[in-house]
Formats: C-alpha cells, sequence, structure tokens
C-alpha cells in the first residue's frame, strides 16, 4: 500500500563547522574534502553526492560513533572541520564546555523532512490533522545557507 508525506515539518541542515583559529580554504566541496581532515558520524546518512566524497577520502579516524564525539575531535583539533548540523554541535559544544569551534557555520544543503503515514484504512483524516496542524505551527524557525540567493518561503517555514 505504502506510504504519504506531511506536509513540511522543519529542515535537516547539514553544514561545515570549523575551529576558530582554522582558515580554511576551498572552493567546491570536493575542494574541502581533497584539501582538509573532514569529521563525519559514521552511522549517519549523509545526502548522496556528499557521502561519495566521505567513501572518497575515508580516513578511519575521521569517522565517529555520535554527534558528542565528534564535537569532542573538533574542539580538541583532530579534524579541520566536521560535517553536521551546525545547530547540534554548537548546543553540543556549549552542554560539553568544549572551546574553539566557530560559531559562524556555512550550510551546505538543506533537506526537508516529514512524516510518513501508511495509505492504511482512514489515512486521510490523519494526514488532513497533521498538515492542519504543521499549518498552524509559528515557533521560530532559523534558515542559512551559503546561497547567494536568500530561502524561498517554504524553507524559512
Amino acid at each position: 500500500m505504502g506510504f504519504v508525506s506531511t506536509k513540511t515539518v522543519a529542515f535537516s541542515r547539514v553544514g561545515i563547522v570549523k575551529r576558530v583559529e582554522s582558515t580554511l580554504s576551498w572552493t567546491t566541496v570536493e575542494d574541502l574534502f581533497a584539501k582538509y581532515r573532514i569529521g563525519f558520524v559514521r552511522n549517519h546518512v549523509y545526502p548522496a553526492d556528499l557521502q561519495r566524497l566521505i567513501y572518497r577520502h575515508y580516513q578511519p579516524e575521521d569517522g565517529t560513533e555520535n554527534e558528542e564525539d565528534l564535537a569532542r575531535i573538533l574542539a580538541a583539533g583532530r579534524i579541520d572541520a566536521a560535517l553536521t548540523d551546525p545547530e547540534v554541535i554548537l548546543h553540543l559544544a556549549d552542554k560539553l564546555s568544549l572551546n574553539g569551534i566557530d560559531k559562524s557555520t556555512g550550510i551546505l544543503q538543506i533537506q526537508p523532512l516529514s512524516l510518513a503515514i501508511h495509505r492504511s484504512s482512514g489515512y486521510e483524516e490523519r494526514l488532513d490533522l497533521l498538515n492542519e496542524l504543521i499549518e498552524k505551527d509559528t515557533g521560530p524557525k532559523v534558515v542559512c545557507c551559503l546561497s547567494d540567493t536568500p530561502p524561498s518561503d517554504a524553507e524559512a517555514r
């Protein structure tokens, strides 16, 4: 029967976070991976283009088991930058009292997140209710990107 998606609930951001004293100089993401040690979380599924770069430039010591370890090895200077959701790693750096992580980060990709509803009996009503609730959510949203063009209204939600 399959699944149907709700409207976008939130956005997953994948970005580059570096140390404060780091002077990364790169023009393309390929260039970034070729020139620097980029840390990542091993069990995360990154967008396909980024996953290919991880495989191509893979160093076992650059991968971690979780975001906390990624924040620790970045703060310790064992990697040049981290491929992660910047909000997550900055939150963990504060929580773990880690110093030296640059708060000005760059977003590489923004992916919409939605809920999947199984197409079983009565799914239309549940889907309509969830979409209505999603539209009513007026909580704060943060969007940033490296693009020269501002995010669309849909991305800002």
